[in-house]
C-alpha cells in the first residue's frame, strides 16, 4: 500500500498482522469494526482474492471482488456483493 502512492486514498489500512491471526480467525476481521467504529454491515472489504471474498462474506462484511482477469468464483462460495475489473470502476459504485 505505502509503495503504490494509494495511501492517502484510505482512511483506515488495517493489517491482521496487529492480531497475529489470519483467515480463517475472525480476530482479524474484527480488528476492523473496531478501529473503524463500525458494525459489520457497514464495512466493505475489497480484494483480488476469490478467498478473501469467501471470509469477509461468512464474517458479515460486503464484499467488493476486484476481479481483473475475469476469472471465475467457486461455485459452491459466497458470492460478493459488487465485482468490478479495476478500481477505477469502484470508484462510480460511490
Amino acid at each position: 500500500m505505502l509503495r503504490t502512492g494509494l495511501r492517502p486514498h484510505f482512511q483506515w489500512v488495517i493489517s491482521a498482522d496487529a492480531v497475529n491471526l489470519y483467515k480463517p480467525s475472525p480476530k482479524g476481521y474484527q480488528l476492523a469494526e473496531k478501529r473503524m467504529r463500525l458494525w459489520k454491515s457497514e464495512i466493505l472489504l475489497v480484494s483480488s482474492n476469490a478467498f478473501d471474498v469467501v471470509g469477509a462474506k461468512s464474517f458479515g462484511f460486503k464484499v467488493c471482488w476486484l476481479n481483473r482477469t475475469g476469472a471465475s468464483l467457486d461455485p459452491l462460495g459466497l458470492k460478493p456483493n459488487l465485482v468490478v475489473s479495476n478500481f477505477d470502476k469502484l470508484v462510480f459504485y460511490f
